[in-house]
């Protein structure tokens, strides 16, 4: 579906001319009166240039992060400031950067800070919190022939389900926290992420509590590598039970990860909660 424009509405002409000398409150720009030459004090080019100079600066910051043709298949981008997974970044431009011909690239920032420019057989990255987006850049026959500026999704940013991807990342003074479950029925092993997880993270804490009074255990895996001790389920219908050693060589799963809460294969009925924090 092709995009929509409106037709904005002009306001009367009575309108415009009473806003002679006036200045704009919103922006601090100025209307240049009528009559004002050459001879006037300050002058027509003074006035002018007082204008484009504040607007200029007004448009520094929208205009951060756009991309431009900088050759017949090379592209530039303006500096700008960001924030991305709750990190304030700033990106620090560049200039004749290579894009695909014959084809669409897709141009963003990493959660490294780095500029990436990709075809569209690739796509963009499916995680949307791990990247800003600035434009798609399609080229034909040695030039470029469109821009598509696309940083508009990174800015205007709706939050859906709270899987933690949107949290800011652990640091040595802390981080928030994000809780998994999962479900373990008969010591069924249930993965909480296979292959998938959303983003990296490190096992706080884990706990389990039961749903029978069938006793059993579990223990918290990396899909190869215990992560956790084995927790031993008291046979008592609701009670709690903690892990009691997290080993710190595992207890780290990247992004794309796996994590699995190992059952004893037979007695376990628990409902098992870990606590994670993301890391970068």
């Amino acid at each position: 579906m092709s995009d929509v424009y409106p037709s904005e509405v002009w306001p009367v002409d009575g309108d415009v001319e009473q806003l002679d000398g006036e200045t704009d409150p919103s922006t601090g720009l100025p209307y240049i009166a009528k009559g004002v030459g050459p001879t006037s004090s300050p002058s027509y080019e003074v006035q002018y240039n007082r204008r484009q100079q504040r607007a200029n600066k007004i448009l520094e910051v929208p205009g951060g992060g756009r991309v431009v043709a900088d050759g017949n298949l090379a592209i530039g981008i303006f500096p700008f400031d960001y924030r991305l997974g709750g990190t304030a970044k700033r990106f620090t431009g560049a200039a004749s950067e290579s894009v695909a011909d014959n084809d669409t690239s897709y141009v963003y920032i990493d959660s490294s800070n780095a500029l990436q420019i990709v075809v569209d057989a690739s796509g963009w990255p499916t995680d949307p919190t791990s990247y800003f987006p600035l434009a798609e850049v399609t080229a034909g026959d040695g030039v470029i022939t469109s821009i598509s500026d696309v940083r508009g999704r990174g800015r205007n940013v709706v939050v859906g389900a709270l899987d933690g991807r949107h949290m800011g990342e652990l640091t040595a003074s802390g981080g928030v926290p994000v809780v998994f479950a999962a479900t373990l029925t008969s010591g069924n092993t249930v993965s909480i992420h296979s292959s998938d997880a959303p983003f990296a993270y490190r096992v706080l804490d884990a706990w389990s509590v039961a749903t029978s009074a069938d006793g059993g255990s579990w223990q918290l895996e990396d899909g190869a590598t215990a992560i956790t001790d084995t927790v031993t389920v008291t046979a008592t219908d609701r009670a709690i039970d903690r892990v009691a050693q997290i080993d710190d060589v595992y207890h780290e799963i990247a992004m794309g990860g796996t994590l699995r809460v190992v059952g004893d294969g037979s007695s376990a009925d628990v409902m098992v909660y870990v606590m994670a924090a993301r890391v970068g």
